[in-house]
């Protein structure tokens, strides 16, 4: 029990490390120096930078399960669950254990050109994502919300476009119109393909 609530432990903060520093800035040093532990003790829950890597990436892809996707799913197919997920994953980028924003989005251009089994997570996270954003616009396409012939891909192609270009407007650039700008260009988005 205590072993496990101490690896809880690890994992949040190693979370909102990473989320500032990426996941190659997380190492076991800092880490252990945050905590106030030993690097042997924290080497002993993980055995490995990248075990630790794949850790905080696996509870991540968790939260936002639980954050973003869980909720949406309490609304009714359609447009209803399309807004709440984007909804929710704006809420995800300002989530007080996420300070530097979403560490799944960050990582994959930190690793997108470096082979592993840290890159295949994210690659799988990111597929993941993609289908259940496309699976959603999809229903709203049959319930009617959505033009008949829209193309789920493109949609949500932009919708994720969106979203790095509010990450990049507000983290980068500290733009404070950013969710304004981003609000904007969703519902501009859904209202082409009503």
């Amino acid at each position: 029990m205590k072993g496990n609530r101490t690896r809880e432990q690890i994992i949040d903060q190693a979370i909102r490390m990473a989320s500032v520093l990426g996941l190659e800035g997380l190492t076991i040093g800092n880490l252990a120096r945050t905590l106030g532990m030993s690097k042997s003790g924290l080497f002993a829950h993980f055995n490995s930078k990248e075990n630790l890597q794949k850790a905080v990436v696996e509870q991540t892809a968790q939260r936002w399960i639980s954050f973003v996707f869980e909720p949406a799913m309490k609304n009714g197919r359609g447009l209803p669950r399309v807004r709440a997920l984007f909804e929710g994953w704006l809420e995800w980028e300002s989530a007080e254990f996420l300070p530097g924003g979403c560490l799944i989005m960050s990582s994959a251009f930190e690793f997108d050109d470096r082979p592993g089994e840290i890159h295949d997570m994210l690659v799988d996270l990111q597929r993941r994502l993609y289908q259940n954003f496309e699976r959603a616009v999809v229903q709203a396409r049959d319930e009617g919300h959505l033009r008949g012939n829209l193309n789920e891909k493109t949609f949500v192609f932009t919708w994720v476009g969106l979203f790095l270009a509010f990450i990049h407007r507000s983290r980068m650039l500290e733009y404070e119109d950013a969710v304004h700008m981003l609000r904007e260009g969703f519902d501009q988005l859904v209202e082409r393909n009503r």
